[in-house]
């Protein structure tokens, strides 16, 4: 469930970033996107450990996965997150007034 989730995030995200971000940004940003979520890896791994080892691994596949899905859902119901395309266009746009 877990591994399900973070394909339903990551392919989503590619495609905002590609069309929010300019061409000549774009590998400089998902760059910066990548190493930030890899430096995450050494903390979520020094937490589902000793976790793991106490409620079972496949509990802890369970609910992360869990939290992933509760996580998708609430991003659904945020105008921001909903919108971000129109509100990149309306930047731009305030931007090139400037």
């Amino acid at each position: 469930m877990a591994g399900l989730m973070v394909l339903l995030i990551d392919g989503p995200i590619t495609a905002i970033v590609q069309a929010c971000v300019e061409d000549a940004y774009q590998g400089r940003v998902l760059t910066i996107m990548s190493s930030l979520l890899w430096i995450t890896t050494p903390i979520g791994l020094g937490i589902a450990g000793p976790v793991s080892d106490r409620i079972g691994v496949s509990s802890w596949y369970l609910i992360a996965g869990g939290f992933c899905l509760v996580g998708v859902i609430f991003s659904i119901f945020v105008p921001a997150l909903i919108n971000i395309e129109e509100n990149n266009q309306r930047f731009i746009t305030n931007k090139k007034l400037i």
